[in-house]
């Protein structure tokens, strides 16, 4: 078993948490959302410098999220900056990047997209192929969103075509590898964590919050760990004296929902267990959408997952094989 223990003071913890950007791709094709407070945060997306192109899988440290970043390569054109969003059962481009593709937004058609708590009618682009390391996909309809989720990016690659595929992040050497998902056992570096598919897609673990177990999603485009109202309910009859602080999240749609910053003693998946967790819980839509309200679910983001040495998610397999740092 390794543990991460985040020393800081509970309220500070929760604070962090509050002022700390959030991005979130859920549902059937993509959401993002961001916390809301009282306090104005100023949007920061880590990318990949002139000086440093190697750092794709940016690890989570004190007071900043991390997330991964992908080399893309969109008919045939790049390079093209994404974040890789396990959460996400479908790809996003933004205007930027049809804009460099030459593509023409007049030849749109329209598909609606769900949020977090809302939806809209999104424009979709046909993309003749787009290529990661050995993923390759071809004939997709992207949806283009915008604003301030996608800041810096160029959009978001989904799993879709993710099936027999291997996602490697080293966050130590920041590092991000995609490739064919290999049918040898994990090395004795690793621990070893089976899990299922969600909507074909959605990678799905058994985990602890303190002693509750609880379904746990996968969601690399998630910088705030999110709870359902099962889990909340659960932690309140075992928690009396929980920390918490009110907040809220806007998605992709503008579209913003209330909620409850909690802290709980821990997040445990498989061996790899980080303390002082914080746990934005509402009644989020996305769970409704993914039939995951009736026990208690988490989506875990990279608040927790960054803080592993290394995450590898082999499809083939059906394992996620984790790393302490």
């Amino acid at each position: 078993m390794f543990q991460y223990t985040n020393q800081n003071s509970m309220h500070n913890t929760l604070l962090r948490r509050v002022l700390s950007i959030d991005l979130l791709i859920v549902a059937v094709l993509s959401s993002a959302c961001s916390t809301l407070s009282s306090n104005t945060a100023e949007i920061a997306v880590s990318l990949p410098s002139e000086e440093n192109e190697a750092q794709y899988a940016i690890a989570t440290r004190d007071g900043h999220i991390g997330r991964i970043v992908v080399p893309v390569t969109i008919n045939g054109k790049g390079t093209f900056h994404m974040m890789l969003d396990t959460g996400a059962t479908n790809s996003v481009l933004t205007s930027n990047a049809v804009s460099r593709l030459g593509l023409d937004m007049a030849q749109a058609t329209s598909l609606e997209v769900h949020g977090v708590s809302g939806r809209i009618m999104a424009p979709v682009m046909k993309i003749d192929e787009m290529q990661a390391g050995s993923l390759r996909l071809k004939d997709l309809n992207v949806p283009v969103i915008d604003g301030s989720v996608v800041a810096g990016l160029d959009g978001i690659l989904g799993v879709d075509g993710m099936d027999g595929k291997s996602i490697s992040a080293d966050f130590v050497r920041d590092r991000i590898r995609i490739a064919n998902g290999s049918s040898l056992p994990a090395s004795s570096w690793f621990a070893v964590i089976k899990f299922a598919l969600v909507s074909k897609r959605l990678v799905v673990v058994d985990g602890m919050v303190g002693r509750i177990p609880v379904r746990a999603v996968i969601d690399t485009g998630g910088t705030q760990t999110l709870g359902n109202l099962a889990l909340l309910k659960a932690l309140e009859k075992s928690h009396k004296d929980k920390y918490s602080l009110d907040s809220g999240v806007i998605d992709i749609t503008d579209s913003t929902q209330n909620g409850r910053l909690v802290l709980v003693p821990s997040v445990k998946l498989g061996p790899a267990e980080i303390t002082n967790s914080a746990i934005l819980f509402s009644d989020f839509n996305v769970f409704d959408l993914w039939d995951l309200n009736s026990r208690p679910t988490l989506l875990v983001g990279m608040d927790v997952l960054g803080q592993l040495g290394e995450l590898s998610i082999n499809y083939r397999r059906l394992e996620l094989h984790v790393r302490a740092k």
